[in-house]
């Protein structure tokens, strides 16, 4: 039974290689991917960044020791990057998941984190336009009608060119995009995960910002079973 199993996700894996039309190297993920399936793996568990899996190889290149960083999003990335850098800040929108987050940072005896809860807030507005980061709206239907503008808008309080990475992989990302952009220091990183959204970027011009595209993957990663896209960009 177990290499049944095992023949039919690898059949699995190859149709999902080329129905995305993904190179070979794709292959090398797959006892990666498998395992990551198994019962009881997830990212707050296994302490990674639920990215792809070559994202992930390039950000451990990239992260240092003296890094202070910034992520929209909490859990296995706030795990590892707790883990690697001198300073994390996290802002997350979800108060049960932040519990979570918070027990485990608690039990792990990280002390170079500060977290923070910020829920989003009923609006009243006729524009359903996600895209638009001057809206603070997110693309997830279970928040029509909710505003992340304080979400959005926590990276504020920190001077320009404060951050050497920021990581995007949270609620209303267009506007979280927006206000992350200027508080990236030139040779710094921005993460944008799941990528493969076009609004994500729709009405935000990167090369305007001074970011050019560092790494980009589209292909297998943990916990999922479909592909998606990672791209992390540079500010020159």
């Amino acid at each position: 039974m177990g290499l049944r199993r095992n023949i039919a996700e690898f059949r699995f894996f190859l149709g999902k290689m080329r129905r995305h039309s993904v190179g070979i190297k794709s292959l090398t993920h797959f006892n990666d991917w498998q395992r990551s399936l198994e019962k009881g793996n997830s990212p707050l568990n296994d302490e990674v960044p639920w990215i792809t899996f070559e994202s992930l190889k390039k950000l451990q290149s990239i992260v240092k020791p003296e890094f202070l960083v910034f992520e929209y999003g909490g859990g296995g990335s706030t795990l590892f990057l707790s883990k690697h850098v001198k300073n994390l800040t996290t802002v997350e929108h979800d108060d049960k998941w932040f519990k979570f987050v918070v027990d485990k940072m608690k039990a792990l005896g990280r002390t170079n984190w500060t977290g923070s809860i910020l829920p989003p807030e009923k609006v009243n507005t006729t524009n359903n336009d996600y895209s638009d980061p001057e809206l603070f709206l997110s693309g997830d239907d279970n928040y029509k009608g909710m505003s992340f503008e304080k979400y959005a808008k926590a990276i504020d309080q920190f001077p320009d060119e404060s951050f050497d990475l920021v990581m995007v992989d949270g609620r209303a990302r267009p506007s979280c995009i927006k206000h992350a952009l200027p508080k990236v220091q030139k040779g710094g990183y921005l993460v944008i995960d799941n990528s493969e959204r076009d609004y994500y970027l729709a009405k935000i011009d990167m090369k305007a910002a001074g970011f050019v595209k560092f790494f980009n993957d589209f292909g297998p990663g943990p916990y999922m079973s479909d592909f998606w896209q990672t791209t992390i960009w540079q500010k020159k």
